[in-house]
């Protein structure tokens, strides 16, 4: 690889996953699930206790299970299951319980926040090169079982898989529940602890990219070393604070012992799980950009946002401000952007300077065409766009224009699909979200004007909130003046054409 090119590059850390997509109305019409599962009126769903579910993966059959009441609540609609097993052992008594029923035949495809984010990247921007690395089986032979590789790597300029692990992760995704049937919730496989003795011939694959991005892992090991990396090689580093990556699960002696050795520069005896190196290392020592959403910003400051309240499930907006400040707070010197997601409430930005910036949503009538991963289309913009703007072209990225696009990004994915989120896709949405941006203010001046309309905070529901009756700036100096291309703040060089829907002709 040219070392000019090199340099602009762009290293992802991730766990790839294979999401199995149903609609759990159809199988509750169709299907053998309904003898097992009723969907309550909130939108959770009612297992019966000590359930199993069967998929098929690669030609082999897993069993998800024992099976309970799962509800959309400050969990973010994501669970672990205790067991994904083969056919042997406790599964056959299972089966002859007559608890075992069959998922159907579910939409199979790439899942992880990495991967995701890279077929955001590979639909949109071009010549810059993207390494991934992550955590899979590496056969002798290539055989069909390894599709999932295949695909990842198609997209990527080099792939460095580690052998840790005999397959990937398995996400049952339910969608069309809830009060609207646009919700989902994930069960997702355990993943356990690797023995040790397994990681001492590893060779740990070297970080190529100038930008370093750092999404779900969920093997310690990988998760520990890419986010040292990140707060240690990168010109700029970007980390997806999802709860799964920032695990509170304690590690084990002989994790400990593992990590102070192979990373001496990090006081391990201070630091006891991936939450506390997040905390404690990395975000005071790192200016990386942390994107998240309201269950990951309370899981990972503590700041109230969500409660359940007679089996609803509300979001306030004091715990909001109180988790952006408390991120703040922690990064001490090193202030960055910390782009905070809240799905169909927008998005905001808490940028370096602690002004808070918002942008909305497009409501699209009709149905909903995407519903799964469109948090990761909205971060794979702001990730595509800060790499280009600053690391290619060495400039300075107008958080207004990113959160518009990132905003953008999602509505058509929403509307149309994940394959949807393209230039022309983006920029035919752009015309609609800029008219949603709205520069705030400073953080505590938002806060207490957002005190004055609405009174005491800590009773402020987030889908109550006008935003733009929070700014504390004059009308003319918080909104955009009109709309902004993709290729006008990047240059087409950088994205993947057609571009016809832009103002601009082809090159010739």
């Amino acid at each position: 690889m040219d070392k000019q090119i090199k340099a602009a590059g762009m290293t992802i850390y991730g766990q790839i996953a294979i999401d199995h997509i149903v609609d759990v109305n159809q199988l509750l019409r169709i299907g053998p699930l309904r003898d097992i599962l009723l969907i309550g009126e909130d939108g959770e769903l009612i297992f019966s206790p000590g359930s199993y579910l069967e998929t098929e993966e690669a030609y082999i059959p897993w069993f998800f299970g024992p099976l309970r009441t799962y509800r959309k609540d400050e969990s973010g609609g994501k669970f672990w299951v205790q067991e994904v097993a083969r056919f042997g052992g406790n599964i056959m008594e299972i089966i002859h319980k007559g608890l075992v029923r069959q998922l159907g035949v579910p939409n199979k495809d790439l899942g992880g926040g990495g991967p995701n984010n890279i077929k955001l990247l590979y639909q949109v921007f071009a010549n810059f090169p993207i390494q991934f690395i992550g955590t899979y089986r590496r056969k002798g032979e290539r055989s069909e079982a390894d599709i999932w590789e295949f695909a990842i790597g198609s997209m990527v300029s080099k792939l460095d898989l580690i052998p840790l692990h005999e397959h990937p992760p398995i996400n049952i995704c339910f969608e069309g529940v809830g009060p609207k049937m646009e919700d989902r919730i994930i069960l997702r496989s355990p993943f356990p602890a690797l023995p040790l003795d397994r990681l001492q011939d590893i060779k740990w694959p070297e970080p190529e990219g100038s930008t370093i991005v750092v999404n779900t892992i969920y093997t310690v090991t990988l998760a520990v070393e890419a986010l040292i990396t990140a707060t240690t090689k990168s010109r700029l580093a970007i980390i997806a604070c999802t709860e799964a990556l920032c695990s509170k699960k304690p590690f084990s002696g002989d994790e400990l012992r593992f990590f102070q050795d192979k990373y001496p520069m990090v006081k391990f005896s201070d630091i006891s799980s991936v939450h506390d190196l997040v905390l404690k290392y990395v975000l005071p020592n790192s200016a990386a950009i942390l994107i998240l959403n309201e269950s990951e910003l309370q899981h990972l400051t503590g700041a109230q946002i969500i409660q359940v309240i007679n089996d609803h499930t509300r979001r306030y907006l004091n715990g909001v401000f109180d988790g952006l400040r408390k991120l703040r707070d922690l990064q001490r010197n090193k202030k960055s952007k910390i782009i905070f997601t809240m799905g169909r409430e927008g998005s905001l930005c808490l940028d370096e300077n602690d002004v808070l910036h918002h942008c909305g949503i497009t409501d699209v009538p009709g149905p909903i065409a995407g519903k799964t991963a469109i948090g990761d289309v909205y971060a794979g913009t702001i990730i595509g766009c800060e790499h280009v703007k600053c690391v290619v072209q060495g400039e300075v990225s107008d958080i207004a224009l990113q959160m518009t696009a990132a905003a953008a990004a999602a509505d058509v994915a929403v509307a149309k699909g994940f394959r949807a989120a393209t230039v022309l896709g983006i920029d035919g949405s752009i015309s609609d979200s800029w008219k949603k941006y709205t520069k705030l203010g400073l953080l505590d001046l938002v806060a207490k004007r957002a005190e004055q309309v609405y009174g005491p905070l800590s009773a402020v529901r987030l889908d109550e909130v006008d935003w733009a009756k929070t700014s504390t700036i004059s009308l003319t100096d918080s909104k955009l003046t009109g709309p902004t291309l993709l290729e006008q703040d990047k240059d087409r060089e950088w994205l993947r054409p057609p571009f016809h829907n832009s103002v601009f002709t082809p090159k010739a």
